[in-house]
């Protein structure tokens, strides 16, 4: 909520930007591709067709997944692995 009531001041910091938008809209965004994907690959007649439908379409969801998952090497984020409180 902190991010979307100061939205001017959360947009100029990574992190915040990072867990207030761009991981959400990034999450949605696969989901969407793997809805797309397993609709497109149903409607294919053959099953080579099919599984290189949800090949390429689960692929780019995967790596869309990946690329979003706060990893403690990201630039996108600097959140450790383990707390400390």
């Amino acid at each position: 909520m902190h991010f979307w009531s100061n939205s001017k001041t959360a947009l100029q910091n990574l992190d915040l930007t990072f867990y207030g938008l761009l991981h959400i809209v990034f999450m949605l965004t696969a989901i969407v591709v793997l809805t797309i994907g397993s609709a497109l690959a149903k409607r294919k007649l053959t099953d080579k067709e099919k599984y290189k439908t949800m090949l390429v379409w689960f692929s780019i969801a995967l790596i869309i997944i990946f690329i979003v998952i706060p990893w403690p090497f990201s630039p996108l984020s600097s959140r450790p692995n383990f707390r400390t409180f």
